[in-house]
This record gives structure tokens, sequence and C-alpha cells, in this order.
């Protein structure tokens, strides 16, 4: 919709002049030059599956017909004293952003503490209580992690390494961290504030940012985009301060989910623990009664953006990277690959067992097949992270035993975009099988990847627990925590035709190429 003058206008028929984008971390990237300047340039590497979410939404935002600014914290640590250097940096490269800048205790005491040790696993439907409560918030300096790394930070001003904390405990101790990060960004977005702005809040992160926006700006704008799951109500009312979340999404005119079932379990928090009210609306949507306001509730699944994958497809560095790993490979008939991140909830141990699996029910496969495992470092949950590890290594070195070569393991702190394509090209089933997972963009790079390269389409064997099954419906659908069931799916995968894999994925490319991030932006 749009105004007379040709403006467009929100759920609500108000005009937008600018949409003003807030996340808790920018898609910019600042690094030193070798003189020691500073540089400053949109991210569009896409290369942490975790953080795809950001990029994508900046680039879908920025393609749209409405001017946009953009507010948030640095990838990176910014010593105080270099950070009017990188606000020089980040004019001169023309970038319509502002920077917020938090102390390093305060940032890791919000990231490493509440959200990711606190809300993360609450978000997924987890709830830790065998771990001791009791929490240490003050860490020592140490080394910089490499999701933030720039060079050598100042002495005590360094970020902290991440850190894995109990949940319980870190509910109490770092909340008002969590707190703090939000008002920082609410007094950001005021100071910069212009009328007719639309506020797009992103991520769970910053569930408290409506509240302290609608205190100042009682006219704004607000809409809130929660990217991961939203847990059942049994589960988020284990959350200490679960009224006080649900009472800052509810301050916002317009929140937004990926999927129906999350914004159904969202909707029976409110009415459980607010006592809230909700109907469905005319033409579609739904709309949650708060304090005499009505806050619109939608649902719309994400996607990527093909011309930032497109023009690397024939790129040297893709086909020759695919040629080498090819020549790698060359015993292996079929190659099922997958790209995780070493945590729990990513499954990555019953994967190995569930190919295992497969290897054995299939002796037929068992030198022709081979699993390519690539396990991106966390950057949080280092418990998390060196438990499975220690897994995933000691289930590749006992099937490799039984069967050489049949699992092919790699680490790494990041995984380009450019590196995936090389992987697409070579792989003929993409396994998705994590337990408990939100987002997930890969599936749908993989099949437009494969759209345009030799062997047409691939295969891909899809978690019903992810929210890609709820959108691709020519996956293999498994239950990830059935080791039999997943090898029968792979076994199944590899098994149709290319007749039987164009059809299947059709509809699936359908909606990759139609649901773009820009489309989902606008």
């Amino acid at each position: 919709m749009a105004t007379a003058d040709g403006r467009p206008t929100d759920t609500h028929g108000r005009p937008i002049s600018r949409v003003v984008v807030v996340s808790s971390l920018l898609p910019v990237i600042l690094e030193r030059t070798p003189e020691g300047n500073w540089s400053a340039s949109w991210d569009e590497k896409v290369a942490r599956p975790e953080l795809a979410v950001s990029r994508y939404v900046a680039v879908g935002v920025r393609r749209l017909k409405v001017p946009s600014l953009f507010i948030g914290s640095p990838q990176c640590f910014v010593p105080r004293s270099e950070r009017p250097a990188v606000e020089v940096a980040i004019a001169a490269a023309g970038l319509n952003v502002i920077c917020v800048y938090h102390e390093p205790s305060v940032a890791h005491q919000f990231y490493q503490g509440f959200c990711k040790s606190a809300l993360w696993p609450v978000m997924h439907n987890v709830i830790d209580v065998y771990n001791p409560a009791s929490v240490e918030p003050q860490v020592p300096a140490s080394p910089v992690p490499p999701r933030r790394s720039t060079g050598e930070p100042d002495e005590a001003q360094a970020w902290h390494a991440p850190r894995s904390y109990n949940p319980a405990g870190a509910q109490e101790v770092f909340w008002p961290a969590y707190c703090e990060v939000n008002r920082s960004l609410a007094a950001a977005v005021v100071e910069h504030y212009l009328e007719d702005d639309l506020i797009w809040i992103h991520h769970y992160h910053l569930m408290l940012l409506p509240a302290y926006l609608l205190r100042k700006l009682r006219s704004a704008n607000i809409g809130v985009f929660i990217h991961q799951p939203f847990p059942s109500s049994e589960i988020f009312r284990c959350l200490a301060n679960r009224d006080e979340l649900l009472r800052g999404l509810l301050c916002a005119d317009h929140i937004g989910f990926h999927l129906f079932e999350w914004a159904k379990n969202f909707l029976a928090c409110c009415r459980r623990l607010l006592a809230c009210s909700f109907e469905a609306r005319r033409g579609g949507g739904l709309a949650v009664t708060y304090n005499g306001r009505q806050v619109s509730i939608t649902c719309s699944h994400m996607g990527i953006e093909p011309s930032l994958l497109l023009p690397k497809l024939g790129t040297a560095q893709v086909v020759v990277g695919a040629q080498k790993l090819r020549a790698q490979l060359a015993a292996a008939e079929f190659v099922v690959a997958s790209v995780d991140t070493l945590e729990g909830l990513c499954g990555v141990p019953l994967k190995l067992l569930s190919f295992e699996a497969f290897l054995r029910e299939h002796p037929h496969r068992a030198r022709k097949a081979v699993f390519a495992l690539h396990g991106i470092v966390p950057d949080a949950r280092p418990d998390d992270y060196h438990l499975i590890r220690r897994e995933v290594l000691a289930l590749v070195g006992r099937i490799n035993a039984s069967f050489p070569g049949a699992v092919v393991f790699e680490e790494h702190s990041e995984l380009s975009s450019e590196q995936r394509l090389v992987l697409w090209r070579v792989t003929d089933v993409l396994l998705c099988a994590s337990v408990r997972e939100g987002l997930n963009l890969l599936p749908f790079e993989y099949l437009l990847a494969r759209e345009h390269f030799p062997g047409g389409p691939g295969a891909i064997v899809v978690s019903e627990f992810s929210a890609s099954a709820r959108v691709l419906s020519g996956g293999v659908p498994c239950n990830p925590w059935s080791i039999r069931k997943v090898g029968a799916a792979i076994e199944q995968a590899l098994s149709l035709s290319p007749a039987q894999r164009a059809t299947r994925t059709a509809p699936d490319l359908a909606f990759v190429r139609r649901n773009t991030a820009s489309v989902w932006a606008g």
C-alpha cells in the first residue's frame, strides 16, 4: 500500500518516510588498514550461518525504495580513543549507520551472559536445571573472540572470550546488563528519530527495546521481528523476567515471526501470563490486545537474496575449488554434506550415528558414499562446543575405522559463501537434521546453487523440527531423534532419480526465487 504521494505505508496504513533498523550487531565490517586507519563497508559475505540473518535483513532493507538507517553495535571491539576515527570511516564510506558502543564487561554480560546463557536455551525449548546455579559475572579480560576480532585490542578493554553460564543463575545476574544495552540502543534511536520513521527491531536480544522507546516516542511506529523460535508457554514461563520481556514486546505495533507455530506460542504466553486476549483479523493476521492497544501479529518466512550468490557460481574460485574437492573425493560416487554450528541443538553426533546406521543397513553404499561434515566453531557457550567436539571426533574415528574414508570432518571459524558453493557443487544430499532449529537459510542456498550446477538438482533431508521443513515441501522429512529413520531418509534421498529430484525441488525453487530477502523486507 502507498499514500497519495507514493510513500509506502505500514500494516495500519500509516506513511513511512524512512526505515530505522535496530539490531544488537551492525551488518558492517570495520577493519584496520596496514597503516593503522579504519575502513568500513557493508557486510555481505554471509560467512557465518548464524549471522546471515542480520546481513540478509540489511540487504533486503537497503534495496527498498525508502531511505534507511541502521543502529546497533559494531561486530568488533573499538577502543574509546579510536571511535572518532571509526565514525570518520563510516561517513567516508557513505554508510547510513549509527554505532552504539558498550563497555566490554557490559557487552559480555549482555551477550554471553543473558542472551546466550539464559534466553537462547529457553527460546529453543530447552531448560537446564542440573548444573550449579551460582554465577560469577566478573571474568578477566582475555583474547578477542574470532567474531569480533580486528587486531590487537587495548589492554583491559578487550572483549571477553566466550563463556558458558548456568541458565538459572544467568537470568538474575545478567538481567541488568540486558536492560542497559536495550536502554543504550533506545537512547540512540530517540536521538535520531524523525517523524514517519518505521522503527524495525530484530531478534530476541532486544525484546525490551519497544518499551523503552514508547516512553519517549509515544506515537512512534515500532515493529519487531523475532528470528528464533518462540517457545511454549510452559517453557517460557520458567524465565524469571518473563513478564517484563512480554510487556516489552507488546509495546510494539507489529510483531513478526517466521512461522505460525511460533506466533501461536507467543500468543499463548501472552494469554497465560498477562491475561491478554487476541483475535483473528480480516484479511489475515492476528492481533493481541494489551493495555487498550492492538498489536498486529504476522508470519512471514525470510529468504535469501539470489543476486548475492548467483554471480559467484561461475567464478574461478568456485569452479576450480569444486574440481579440487571432487578430486579429493574421487572414490565417492555420492556425497552427503552438512554444515553445522558445533553445539548440542544441531544434533551433529546424531547425524554421525545416522550415517553409520545408513552404511550398515545399506552395505552396497559403504564404499560409494562419503559424509562431508563441516563444523563451525560457535561464538558462545564454549562448554557446549567442547563437549560436542569431543563426541564428534570420537564418532568420526569410530566410523572411519569400520568404513575407511567414509567421513571427512573439517572445522572452521567461518565458512564463506564461496566455500559453501564449492561444497554444494559436489553435494548430492544436504543433511539438515538439527534436533531444534530456528531459521536456517543454507537449504535455500543449496537449492539455488544446484539449479545452476552440472548434475541437476540435489536432494535435502530436513528435520521436522526445522523451520525449513514448513516451507520446503520437496525435502525428505526426518525425525532427527530416530537414528535408523534418518539413515533411511538418506537412502531415500540418494535413490531419487534426476527426474524425481527435479519434480520435488521445483516448487521449493519457486519459493526461494519468489521470497527473497528484498521481498520479505518490503
